[in-house]
């Protein structure tokens, strides 16, 4: 894994990447240089004696070597990251934390990270009478994807019988038991009770799998129905995207355009209602309403869609690469004391010099939304420099997602120094494409079905690739980066070779997410009539739909900061199969 510096001996300007490529070259905001971080020292008056005692506590806790951790503690003179350390030694496998001990953390820690697992194990040793709660609790929803509050006038039993519904639905269609599901929101009662906005949302989801089901006139009847109040969005798309699968063009216009007007939708989707509007027009022959919607997509120039209405329209790639600061002056050490005033940031400096990068991530992720504007900015920067990056990624969207106009792009996609063990074998962009999507270039990264480390791999797929028999038995060989991006980029290059992919982008990511036994059942079952986009809407699974649009998406705004135009941008944009040549 790569060695992560904490001590920066470099100037504010100094580069983070080290191999700058055209549009790369810019670079990026050190926050924290060595005269900011003793400017930091002196204001939260700890010694780096203090800071090299907690890097030896943590050592000590990590080795479950608690009497030895305890002694160093009893040496502290500042204690402002001590509460990650006695989480970090109460939370360990190898050490049984009191009721006591828990309660007094939760009196003096209630605001860190790691509060709600603290009250959580408290609760289960002695129960939650007298215990400090979490500063950041959540309630649990009564329904899961429902807010309590829009059905607090409801009465007890008519929570628990729209309970009991919509786990029936969510279960029905698991199974794809659509007649189940149907029936469940045809109910008088549960159409009573429910609220309009959930009850829209779930014939929407019946709509779309009927559609993806090849049921067209069942999924354009329910994406109507659902649409007819316009609060879900994805009711406008089924309804267009069924439309448009049976010739239907004017009313598959007609819903686009409504989708890609919509002011509360995911950017994704309205988006797609652009480009889909676009597609619906240009069928009917109306030049001046196809370029509207190419203008109304356009503007989303992050996404699948987007990124396609911008060529489409002959815009040029614009992204920015070079490191801005919006709201600080990074020239100026003034900014060190608006960092400061956030606890947050505060010990997360410390926690980074303490060697403890994975506690300083959770610390700002934890505190990002109470923070102020300059303070995010901040946070941005403090993520790309340590190499953060699912945090920085994160703050990104974040950033977006409220609607700003300030524009991080250096950030949210970084070039991380990785290398494969053996070199680049395959296109870079596409590599990092992937591991963005898979990972947020988490090296540690696990999920729970067993994949590892930045591309995301299973060990038997690992072993499949290479024959190494030791991958099994030591499967932490995956979160090695390079290693991992190594196999990484000898399983797409495996999977670009197979006959049913043939160096077809979209069958390929298909393959890498959901596996290329589900890419040939989805290519022989699915109506996509040869067309490349339908054939992303009509897959049946979601996750792999996004995953598809979210790659594709990210390797072409990679080839954009790699100063080059991707082929394949033209061959989707013009309605052929996006391929990659292998030669």
């Amino acid at each position: 894994m790569l060695k992560k510096f904490f001590f920066i001996a470099v100037v504010l300007a100094q580069c983070v990447f080290s191999a700058p490529l055209k549009a790369a070259e810019s670079c990026l905001i050190n926050v924290i240089n060595p005269t900011t971080y003793n400017k930091i020292l002196d204001y939260l008056l700890i010694s780096r004696d203090d800071v090299s005692l907690y890097k030896k506590i943590f050592r000590a806790i990590d080795a479950e070597d608690f009497k030895t951790a305890d002694k160093l503690v009893g040496k502290l003179e500042n204690n402002i990251i001590l509460g990650h350390a006695l989480a970090e030694k109460y939370l360990s496998r190898g050490y049984k934390a009191s009721y006591d001990e828990l309660k007094d953390w939760l009196a003096k820690y209630y605001d860190h990270p790691q509060a709600n697992r603290i009250y959580n194990l408290a609760v289960r040793k002695g129960g939650a009478a007298g215990l400090t709660k979490p500063k950041k609790v959540s309630e649990a929803a009564f329904i899961s994807g429902w807010d309590n509050k829009d059905i607090e006038k409801r009465t007890p039993a008519e929570k628990e019988y729209l309970r009991r519904q919509v786990a029936k639905f969510r279960k029905a269609m698991n199974r794809g038991k659509t007649k189940m599901a149907r029936l469940v929101l045809e109910q008088k009662r549960f159409r009573m009770l429910a609220p309009d906005k959930y009850w829209d949302d779930m014939a929407a989801t019946l709509a779309m799998k009927y559609f993806v089901d090849n049921y067209n006139q069942l999924a354009w009847q329910w994406g109507v129905k659902a649409s007819r109040r316009r609060t879900s969005g994805t009711a406008a798309w089924v309804a267009g995207l069924s439309a448009w699968r049976m010739k239907h063009y004017k009313d598959a216009a007609s819903y686009f355009s409504r989708l890609a007007k919509s002011k509360n939708s995911d950017e994704w989707l309205v988006s797609a209602g652009g480009y889909w509007g676009y597609r619906a027009y240009s069928r009917l022959n109306q030049p001046k309403q196809a370029r509207q919607m190419l203008k109304l997509a356009s503007g989303y120039k992050h996404t699948f869609y987007g990124i396609l209405a911008g060529y489409q329209l002959g815009l040029p790639m614009n992204y920015n690469w070079d490191a801005v600061a919006y709201l600080n002056n990074f020239d100026s050490y003034d900014y060190v004391y608006e960092l400061l005033a956030s606890p947050s940031i505060r010990r997360a400096v410390i926690l980074i010099h303490a060697k403890k990068e994975n506690l300083a991530e959770d610390e700002l992720r934890h505190g990002y939304n109470d923070m102020s504007e300059k303070q995010q900015e901040a946070t941005i920067y403090i993520a790309n420099q340590f190499q953060m990056h699912a945090l920085a990624i994160y703050a990104c969207n974040y950033s977006k997602d409220i609607g700003s106009e300030k524009s991080y792009d250096g950030v949210a996609y970084p070039i991380p120094s990785w290398v494969p063990a053996s070199g680049w074998k395959v296109d870079k962009a596409l590599v990092l494409a992937l591991a963005r999507q898979e990972s947020s270039f988490r090296p540690e990264a696990q999920s729970p079905a067993g994949a590892r480390g930045l591309m995301q791999l299973m060990p038997n797929t690992a072993y499949h690739i290479t024959k190494d028999v030791s991958i099994k038995q030591d499967k932490n060989r995956l979160l090695r980066a390079d290693y991992n991006l190594e196999l990484g980029q000898k399983y797409v290059d495996y999977l670009m070779a197979k006959p049913i992919v043939d160096g077809n982008l979209f069958y390929m990511m298909t393959a890498y997410n959901a596996g290329p036994g589900n890419l040939a059942k989805w290519k022989k079952n699915t109506r996509y009539g040869n067309d490349p986009l339908l054939f992303i809407e009509a897959i049946p699974s979601s996750e792999t739909r996004i995953y598809i649009e979210r790659v594709t998406a990210n390797y072409w705004i990679y080839n954009a900061r790699f100063g080059m135009v991707n082929p394949t941008l033209q061959q989707v944009a013009e309605g052929k199969w996006p391929v990659i040549s292998r030669d």
